[in-house]
């Protein structure tokens, strides 16, 4: 977009008067859709946001670091959460509500920040203690394939750092803006069309 920008100045310029100003294309709600999947597969370091349930934050947003993993399906997304952490404290005592954003990594001097994709998905992260040997395997396989290191902190290992367990976020709601509204979609992603998108996108990834 910069880029592009410098381009058309160039060109007012050198033809002021001259010029045909044909509109931008416009990003659809299916690009959107796939733009969403492809950031929930390649890009999985987000960020989480709770509630503080009492005290002197009581009603207001917690927000940290986090990683993911798309290892379960129709649109959920997979963390390992922690006992310990404040997070998973607040996310505890509000039923599990909660919202996860990512965005696209910023390439130096080439985007501006607002004008690249990012998108928020809103849902209950339910930890899940009830987990057979063979999912329990599967997701450790799925996860360290996203995160080496988290091959460290893996639920039922003995040799952990934390005491952890596997959960999943289950979207109700995404929103998506891919940049300026000029270009970019702005809104609501339906979640069933996001979940296709992405079982199409994992199943890419492991062809390669």
């Amino acid at each position: 977009m910069y880029i592009s920008a410098l381009v058309l100045a160039a060109v007012v310029a050198a033809k002021p008067f001259q010029m045909s100003m044909q509109p931008p294309h416009r990003e659809t709600e299916a690009e959107a859709t796939a733009n969403a999947a492809r950031l929930a597969t390649h890009v999985t370091i987000g960020t989480m946001a709770s509630i503080f349930p009492s005290g002197s934050n009581a009603g207001h947003p917690f927000a940290l670091m986090d990683t993911h993993a798309p290892c379960h399906p129709d649109g959920a997304l997979t963390f390992i959460s922690m006992p310990i952490s404040l997070m998973q404290r607040n996310l505890k005592a509000t039923g599990g509500k909660a919202s996860y954003a990512l965005a696209t990594p910023l390439q130096p001097a080439r985007h501006n920040e607002y004008a690249l994709p990012r998108v928020s998905f809103i849902g209950n992260l339910t930890v899940l203690d009830d987990v057979d040997e063979n999912e329990h395997e599967r997701l450790r396989e799925c996860f360290v394939s996203y995160h080496p290191d988290a091959a460290w902190w893996i639920p039922k290992d003995s040799r952990g750092a934390h005491t952890s367990r596997w959960s999943r976020l289950d979207v109700d709601t995404i929103y998506y803006v891919g940049g300026f509204g000029n270009v970019g979609w702005i809104g609501h992603i339906p979640v069933e069309n996001f979940a296709k998108e992405l079982d199409k996108e994992k199943k890419n990834k492991r062809k390669h």
